[in-house]
């Protein structure tokens, strides 16, 4: 696609002007104060969650369970703290538990289920999010906000920023949210004996081969494309134990085999009867919104679920958007805001806007949903940002990292040496990205 700088550069100061007009509206029927802005302390609503438990909170177990009680103080609205309940912790995560050994996520596993921060639904299990390398710290929140606006997707995390304390020992700014699994509230499915009727969770995931067998745990499905000279693995979350076979796990490798065949086709009649199109556009619209370059080899989650001719593979949950939004320089066009790039990181996507009918669905599903709900997210970015202030700069009190250059980080991040610096990248980053995006879809795609 060939474009007139003039003619670009012209539409593009246009459009963050339009921008600029809706981000105000927003703002007034959203008042906040100007950014970094902080009134009344006392009446900020930063909760704190405390475990106390044999653990050393800086070397966490990842393996074995720990007994402890976990209860939540702090927040304005008295539902919401309770009083120490019984639970075990343990550590999780991948690269983030390798790289940052002096804030690593954690796991909670309540005894009985419990409802979190104003939950509709009660579980056992949450998540404790370091965001160690973002260090806006509020690149998931946003994420899962945004993708919450987006009603193609059955369920998005919460992500509720907290103080963490273990052992009465203060570690930092967390994100409390969902562990990403089959249970209430959450991912609905329905495990059964037979493989053609049960219904899935899967995860791509690049690790998996990892301690698990293939055949039995995970499966591989060729690209079928020179472009992408691998396979991808996926991780056969749900049906688990007992119930799940070998011939679960073929079951879902030749499900998921038809569907690349689809995608590298292109035939949108294929795709349409085998994919849930509205999850699709939506999972993709929030990748592509954030850049994020996790997607597609590693916390990406699918679903098959429905019977006979309703059954269908749905995107999501989306996850794990710590080092999106331009933290890093990999295949996403460097991460800068502009240009499309999560077509590059899975071959499903590049299909997808090869595709001209998903094209026109993405394109109309912008212009209609996403852009509102890009401009809404960039505001509540800036109303935590001022309300919350010296809550989030406390994290780097203990954690003096601003500043430096940690996993993944391009050089360049270096220059941002203040928390205020890191939001006001996230904020401009995303602003950009949102004006870019809707001059693609405005001018230079017409669907």
């Amino acid at each position: 696609m060939k474009i007139n700088k003039n003619h670009f550069l012209y539409v593009l100061a246009s459009v963050a002007v339009l921008l600029f007009v809706a981000y105000s509206i927003v703002a007034a029927e959203n008042p906040v104060e100007p950014w970094a802005v902080s009134q009344n302390p006392e009446q900020r609503d930063f909760p704190s969650i405390h475990i106390i438990t044999g653990l050393d909170p800086f070397n966490v177990d990842r393996v074995f369970w720990h007994p402890g009680v976990v209860s939540v103080s702090g927040s304005a609205n008295a539902e919401y703290n309770f009083n120490p309940v019984m639970a075990q912790i343990r550590g999780r995560g991948h690269s983030s538990w390798i790289n940052f050994p002096e804030k690593r996520p954690l796991r909670i596993r309540f005894d009985t289920p419990q409802p979190m921060f104003g939950t509709q639904y009660q579980a056992r299990d949450w998540t404790l999010i370091a965001n160690h390398s973002d260090m806006s710290l509020m690149r998931n929140f946003s994420a899962y906000y945004f993708a919450s606006l987006l009603d193609g997707l059955a369920f998005s995390s919460i992500a509720v920023p907290v103080h963490l304390y273990i052992n009465g020992e203060y570690v930092g700014v967390y994100n409390l949210s969902d562990q990403i699994h089959v249970a209430y509230g959450r991912v609905s499915l329905v495990a059964d004996e037979n493989p053609q009727i049960s219904e899935y969770l899967l995860e791509l995931d690049f690790r998996v081969y990892r301690d698990n067998e293939e055949g039995l745990d995970f499966f591989r499905v060729n690209t079928f494309t020179d472009q992408y000279a691998r396979d991808f693995l996926y991780d056969v979350a749900f049906p688990g134990g007992s119930v799940r076979t070998a011939a679960h796990v073929e079951y879902a490798k030749n499900f998921i085999t038809n569907v690349s065949m689809a995608f590298h086709s292109r035939n949108f009649e294929e795709i349409e009867r085998l994919v849930d199109l509205p999850s699709l556009i939506d999972f993709y619209l929030v990748n592509e919104f954030f850049l994020n370059g996790d997607v597609g080899w590693a916390s990406t989650r699918l679903q098959i679920k429905g019977q006979g001719e309703s059954r269908r593979l749905y995107m999501g949950p989306v996850w794990d958007f710590d080092i999106a939004a331009g933290i890093r320089s990999d295949w996403l066009n460097d991460l800068t805001p502009y240009g499309l790039g999560t077509h590059n990181s899975h071959y499903w996507f590049w299909n997808l806007i090869n595709t001209p009918e998903l094209l026109d669905m993405v394109a109309v599903r912008w212009n209609e949903v996403g852009y509102a709900a890009a401009v809404q997210t960039i505001n509540r970015i800036n109303y935590m940002a001022t309300y919350y202030n010296a809550a989030f700069l406390r994290n780097f009190e203990l954690h003096p990292i601003l500043g430096e250059i940690i996993f993944p980080h391009r050089e360049e991040m270096a220059e941002l040496d203040t928390f205020d610096k890191h939001v006001y990248y996230l904020i401009d980053f995303l602003s950009r990205r949102a004006t870019w995006l809707t001059y693609f879809f405005t001018y230079e795609y017409v669907y």
